[in-house]
């Protein structure tokens, strides 16, 4: 009978495999298998599995999973759709409420557009909301030098070049 630990290990490994149409556990080097066991080892750790673990469960060396860990947050940075799978596959591995395998293809494809809307909102918000302080620091440096609150025109000739930049 498998302990807890070996059925967390074969869920991520179902659901990784899945999402990247890899296997895991195959013994080759291709660029689409590494990403994945650095998709899979990141949430591993981010679990609390030790290096040595992650690695053991991966028939890889203990510097192999560092590696992994180490580059694997510059790909997600760089790469949306591969941050997508990311979040999809840490959201299955630790949503418990719904086994991951009633998941069809048209499921994973709607809910993978459903996280990048959502991851796309998010940055919007976030940009938009830098926007807002730096027209806040200019209200208040304005007031500052001068005096006086800017008018409304001299705010809106402030503003919309700073929307029409982004």
């Amino acid at each position: 009978m498998m302990n807890v630990n070996q059925k967390e290990i074969e869920k991520l490994k179902s659901i990784v495999n899945y999402s990247f149409s890899v296997n895991l556990s195959a013994n080759n080097k291709k660029k689409e298998v590494i990403i994945a066991r650095s998709i899979y080892s990141k949430i591993m750790r981010e679990k609390g599995y030790t290096f040595d673990y992650i690695g053991k469960s991966l028939g890889k060396s203990h510097g192999a999973i560092c590696h992994y860990i180490n580059t694997v947050d510059l790909l997600l940075s760089e790469n949306t759709k591969l941050r997508d799978k990311y979040f999809f596959c840490k959201d299955s591995f630790l949503n418990t409420r719904e086994p991951f395998k009633v998941l069809s293809d048209k499921d994973l494809e709607q809910y993978m557009f459903i996280m990048n809307l959502q991851n796309e909102l998010e940055e919007a918000i976030n940009s938009k909301t830098k926007l807002l302080y730096h027209f806040v620091d200019y209200m208040e440096g304005y007031q500052t030098k001068k005096g006086i609150m800017p008018s409304i025109e001299q705010c809106r000739n402030y503003i919309i070049p700073l929307f029409k930049n982004q």
